[in-house]
Order: C-alpha cells, then structure tokens, then sequence
C-alpha cells in the first residue's frame, strides 16, 4: 500500500460509497467501525430511556399498603371513595399485577386480599381517599423520600371493619386538619407516632365511633395551633384508657362533645389543660358512664359561653369540685348536671348566671343532691327553667324565693319528682309570661305547703299534670287563674289523694280538647264545681271523676254547653262509690265512640238521666254500667244505638234494675254479649226482636230476664 492509503481511511464517511477501496483488509475495518457506533447509539438510547422512564414499582416514593377483606367474588369493590380523584401518579398493584388509576376491582379470592398503592409524586392530598370504603381492614403508609401528606380530612372516615393504622417516614407538617381521619371505623392498633401534628388546627371527631379504641396515648402531640377538639373521642364506647393531659390547648376554641360516650373511661386527667379561650364546652364529659375521677380543678372557663349537658349522665361520679368555675360568659347551662345520680354535693354558689338564658333541667334527676345553695343566680335574663329540678328525689329545701322569672316562658316539670320537699315560697314568681306549667310539680308527694297565689296564669297553654301525685296537698286555691290560653288540662290533679278543698275559676276552655283525667284519683274530694264559657272544643272526658270514691256533687255549667265533639267518654265517673244522682240531660252523645265503665262502680247511684240521643258512632259499652248495685231504674228509650261491638258486662250487677227498655238498639253488629246482665235478677227487657236477634238469642236461657219482644 502506498503513502495514500492513510489518506483515504481518514476520509468524511459520508464521502464513503464514494471511494473505491483497493483491498478487502480495508473494507472490513470500516464495516467493523461502522457497526461499533450503532450500537453505541443503541446503548445510550436505551439509557436515556430509562432515566425519563416513570419509578419503576421498587423505585417508588411512597407506598400505602392496604388489606381489603372480600366477601363477594362477583361484584367489583371500591379500592377508593367513589368520589376521590386521584390527583398524584400512582401505580395499583393487586396479585402482582400493575394497575393503572382504578377505583375498583374484581377480585379473584376471597377473604384478605393485598393492594399495593405505590406514588411517585412528591406530595399528596388523601382527603376523603378511602372514605366508606367498607371492605378496608388495615393501611401501612411507608414513604422512602419524605414525600408530603397534604391533607387527611376524613381519609378513612366510614372504613368501619378497619382495624389498624400506621404511618412512617412522611412529611405531615403543612397539615392544617385531620378532622374525622378515622371516624366510623373498628380502628383498635393505631400508630401515630410519627404524625407531625405541629401546624394541625383542626382534630374535631379524630376518633369518633371507633367503637373497638380501647386505650390511646397522645401526648406526644405537638399542638400549639389546636383550635378545634369537638368530639374528638365521641363514642369510643371501649376506649378504658387514655394520656392526654399534656397535649397543648392554650388556642383550643372549641371542646363539645370531647369525651362524649366515652362510656368505659374509670378516670380522665386534664388537670393541664389550658381552656382559657374555650368558648363551647357542650356535652364534653356526657354519657361518660363509668368515670369515677375526673381532675380538672385548673380548668378555666372565663370565655366560655356555653356548657349545655357538660357532666350529663355521669352516672359513677360521686363528687365534683366546679367552685372555681367563671361562669360570666355562659349563656346555656340547659342540662349541665343532669343525670348526676351519686352526687351529693354541688358546690355553686358563686357561680354567675347574669348572663344564662337557658337552665333547662340543669339538676334533673340528681337523685342523691341533698342540698343546693342557689341563693346569688341571677335569672333575670333566663327563659326557661323548665325540668330545673326535676327528680332530685333527695332534696327537702329549695330557695328560689329571689328568682326573677319575668323573662320566662316555659316552667313545665321544673319540681316535677322533688319526693322530700315539702313546701316551696313561690310568692315573688311573675309568669306573665309563662305559656307552659305542664307537670311543674308533678310527684311533688310530700309537698303540703304551696302557694301561688301570684301567679299571672294568662299566656299559659298547658296545664296537664300541673298536680298530679301531689300526694299531701289537702287545699288547692286557683280562683285567680286564668285559663283564657288554655289548651290542655288533662290530668291536671290526677291521684291528688288527700285533696279536700279544690277551689276552681270560672275558666275558659274554648281551645281545650282534653280533660281525661283532670280530678282521677282524688278520693277525698266531695264536689266538685266546673264552671266554663264555652266547652264545645272538648272531645274527651276519658276518667275525669274516676276513683273519686267520696265525690257527692259534680256541677257541670257553661254559657255555650255544647258537647257534640265529645268522643270519649269511658270511665269518666268509675268508682265514684258516693253519687247517688248524675243528671247528662244536657250532653250530646252523637259522636260519642266509647263509654265503657262509664259508671261503673257506682255502687250509691240511684238515679242516671241521660239524653236523648242517636249514637252514630258508639262502638264500646262494654262494662258501663257496671256493679251499679243500686240503681232501680235507667231509662234508655230515647237512645239510638246501631254499630256498637262490645256489650260485655254493660249492665252486669245492676241489682236493683227490674226494666230496661233498649227499643232502640240495634245489636246486630255486637260481637260481644259476654255477661252482659250478669247477676240481674227478675229483669224485665224490651227489645226489638228484629234488631237485637242475636242479643236474644245469647241471652235466652237465662231464666232471671223477661224478654218483651217489640216489633
């Protein structure tokens, strides 16, 4: 070769095809450099390739491990809320397989089943991800670079079989919430360990529900920016224990419903917590049925301003110390203490109550509170002290003498079940205002001394069980009432037993449908004057005299005596052992449906007028005139009768009766005849033998009674 051939190999190659090669020694060196450069450029593609290529699954950032409990092969199950958009890259791996931003699958097994969320973004926003997903019994989140949790706000909310939690190696710094985060779940094992919670504002019902808790610490919570602990722990019905007393609540605004139902927690310490600027403090401790200690003497409530059933239905608390409590701001103290059955003592004397507009029941059914040192409240804004006191069965004094009750308008049950006290100066109450006394001393049984005179009665609606088993009271002066607003007086003195003398106004009852019950069970009551303007509204009169064994005189008058929307008359005189004459002359039975024992019992009387009257809708006799032992004669002829069902017992032991004249009954449609003139002997019976044919026939061979057949 000569000094040329140098020369040519060193040529442009794109000049190649050009030259004309002299030997094949040269050729192959060429073919063999051209063949390195291709795969050169193969090689580095396929590099470059891989670096841009997405994290392979070993690669990824983060990892959410979770295990779905499958019952059903044939459906689909939602992987994640159906809502939820995915807003990160994420790579679903479920029996190795590689799936690509689904929400549900088919599995193939039942039984656990592992699902694999691998994320290769550098942060996420989980709110509401796995919300009501229902299958979910466990989550793992493992992050390997740090990788940054947004938000958390009710993540598994709904997830009620899953039982256990853990999160490790995620930046959870910028959460502002993690309001709800397990709500409604069977969360039992929960690792927050690693939970950066130092800018979290917001952790109301955290761990609401979660039925299955039964011991939690967080007192490695770092939460200087807490504002909001509203049921936080609400039903965690099993949860036994819990560290929290050294948490941070110095901004915390809002506590209601904290530890509400908490109901297997024996003791609770919170004696550093810092509730100054606390404004709700609603049903915080309620239904916490098993705590027996509770340390809170720091806590400070100069700002709240509402504690409505705070300490509600503590059943196992026997003391608690809330004399240090600044009540200025409190504007609802409705149901604060109720339900404190082994309290003894409630020391609240200095409380500030200037500022309370609602005392709704808020000592009821403290059944062991022996005395109470109300003497400073202040009720001059208050409008309801309805249930106040209600079943406070141990307390003998209550001094409400100084209550200013201008504003109120609802007094119902406010002693209703006070069984020690026995009297009560209520001389400086005004109830102008006041349009509700339903019960207001109801099982008041040892009350002897009550009076209330001065009570302006004329707003007021409801008067039912005002006195019911006012067991001691022997006189009753209500002639200043007014009854002008009046719709209810039902049971108003029912079981009144040792009422001797009822003094009544002439009262309006135009809106007064119900008088059932009025004057039962006042055996000591010998006459009783009703005198209205107008009755024409009433429709029932259901027991209003039973069991007044010695009642000698009812009067009954009013202005418009109109009784054609009575409907139910049943027992209204039973066992009034004493009457010896009832005169209905003027009541209208029309649309009376149901009389049974009506007079029955009424062993001394001798003498019954009832009106004249088509019964179109009466369907119940039965026991009417029941053990009417003396009444000789009752006529019955005006009266209509056609759709009655039940005669049982009507005229059993009427005596002395020796005719009855039912001409005008038709009893086609009884279905019962059952004793019906049982022990009535030398009884003669005239009857419509077309209408009454299957009376007749029940009665035929009883050979005491006459039968006058009448066509």
């Amino acid at each position: 070769m000569d000094t040329n051939d140098d020369d040519d190999i060193g040529m442009n190659l794109n000049d190649f095809d050009g030259v004309q090669l002299e030997d094949k020694k040269s050729k192959k060196a060429i073919t063999i450099i051209l063949i390195s450069a291709t795969l050169f450029l193969l090689i580095a593609a396929v590099i470059i390739f891989l670096l841009f290529l997405p994290n392979d699954k070993n690669e990824s950032n983060a990892e959410i491990i979770c295990k779905y409990n499958i019952q059903n092969i044939s459906q689909n199950v939602s992987l994640l809320n159906r809502q939820y958009k995915l807003n990160f890259y994420i790579d679903i791996y479920i029996d190795n397989k590689k799936y690509k931003n689904i929400t549900e699958h088919k599995f193939a097994n039942t039984g656990e089943n592992l699902v694999i969320f691998r994320i290769n973004n550098d942060s996420i926003n989980m709110d509401n991800m796995f919300k009501d997903v229902k299958s979910l019994i466990s989550v793992e989140m493992i992050s390997k670079k740090n990788i940054t949790i947004e938000s958390l706000i009710s993540t598994f909310e709904n997830c009620q079989n899953l039982n256990s939690f853990s999160i490790s190696g995620f930046n959870t710094s910028n959460i502002i919430s993690i309001q709800k985060l397990f709500k409604n779940t069977n969360i039992s094992t929960v690792n927050l360990s690693q939970l950066n919670t130092e800018n979290i504002e917001d952790m109301s019902f955290m761990f609401s529900n979660c039925i299955s808790l039964t011991s939690l610490d967080i007192n490695n919570f770092k939460t200087s920016y807490l504002k909001n602990m509203s049921g936080m722990f609400e039903n965690c019905i099993s949860l036994k224990k819990l560290r929290i007393n050294k948490i941070n609540t110095e901004k915390v605004l809002d506590m209601s419903y904290l530890f509400d139902n908490c109901s297997s927690l024996k003791e609770l310490d919170i004696s550093n917590f810092e509730t100054n600027k606390v404004k709700e403090m609603d049903f915080m401790f309620q239904d916490c049925r098993s705590l027996s200690k509770i340390k809170l003497s720091k806590l400070i409530t100069s700002s709240t301003e509402t504690v409505i059933g705070m300490f509600r239905r503590c059943y196992s608390l026997t003391s608690l110390d809330v004399s240090k409590f600044n009540t200025s701001k409190i504007k609802n103290m409705s149901f604060m203490f109720s339900n404190l059955k082994n309290v003894k003592k409630l020391d609240v004397k200095k409380f500030d109550t200037s500022q309370v507009i609602d005392m709704t029941a808020m000592f009821e059914e403290c059944h062991n509170l022996k005395s109470i040192d109300i003497s400073k409240f202040n009720t001059s804004n208050t409008i309801s002290i309805q249930y106040l006191f209600k079943d406070c069965y141990s307390l003998t004094s209550i001094d409400v003498s100084h209550f200013n009750t201008s504003k109120v308008y609802t007094m119902s049950h406010m002693f209703n079940g006070c069984k020690s006290i026995t009297s009560l100066n209520l001389s400086n109450f005004e109830t102008s205002k006041v349009n509700n006394m339903n019960d207001m001393f109801g099982g008041c049984v040892n009350l002897n001394e009550l009076d209330i005179r001065s009570f302006n009665t004329s707003t007021v609606e409801n008067f039912g069980s005002m006195f019911e088993n006012c067991h001691k009271l022997e006189s009753i002066d209500l002639r200043h009432f007014e009854t002008k607003s009046a719709k209810t007086l039902f049971y108003m003195f029912n079981n009144c037993t040792f009422l001797e003398k009822l003094y009544l106004p002439k009262m309006n009852l135009k809106n007064v449908q119900d008088l059932s019950y009025a004057f039962s069970g006042c055996p000591n009551l010998t006459s009783i004057d009703i005198s209205a303007n107008d009755i024409s509204n009433i429709n029932s009169l259901s027991h209003l005299f039973d069991g007044c064994y010695n009642l000698k005189s009812i009067k009954i008058e009013a202005d418009n005596f109109k009784t054609t929307n009575i409907a139910d008359l049943s027992y209204m005189f039973r066992n009034c052992s004493a009457l010896t004459s009832i005169n209905l002359t003027n009541f209208d039975f029309r649309n009376v449906y149901n009389t049974q024992e009506m007079f029955s019992n009424c062993t001394s009387l001798k003498k019954l007028i009832l009106p004249p009257s088509e019964t179109k809708s009466l369907r119940f006799m039965s026991h009417m005139f029941y053990n009417c032992t003396s009444l000789s004669s009752l006529d019955a002829s005006l009266i209509s009768i056609n759709d009655v069902r039940d005669m049982s017992y009507t005229f059993g032991r009427c005596l002395e009766l020796k005719n009855l004249n039912l001409t005008l009954f038709n009893t086609s449609k009884c279905e019962n005849f059952d004793n019906i003139f049982e022990d009535c002997k030398d009884l003669t019976l005239y009857v419509d033998e077309n209408k009454c044919e299957n009376l007749i026939n029940n009665i035929k061979e009883n050979v005491d009674i006459k039968i006058e057949k009448i066509n």
